[in-house]
């Protein structure tokens, strides 16, 4: 989503697999955007954000976000000689 990576290969570096999609949220009014660590239900929990009973994905909405995700990531290696 940031690059295309291709000066990874350029270097000798060679795909070896894609990585599950991943989620970001962001705020509708504000544009501020939380990762995914930062939103987890027992942390929002702990900062007194939600009840117990809600998801993660009810918080969020609730505190008006929308979850965004990405493609996932292509993981790279590179052989040292």
């Amino acid at each position: 989503s940031k690059f295309t990576g291709n000066i990874y290969t350029v270097m000798g570096f060679t795909a070896v697999r894609i990585t599950s999609p991943n989620y970001v949220w962001v705020n509708r009014s504000s544009f501020e955007v939380l990762s995914r660590e930062k939103t987890q239900k027992h942390r929002l929990i702990k900062e007194k954000i939600g009840t117990p009973e809600q998801t993660e994905d009810e918080i969020m909405y609730s505190l008006g976000y929308y979850k965004v995700y990405d493609s996932g990531s292509i993981k790279l290696e590179i052989q040292i000689k």
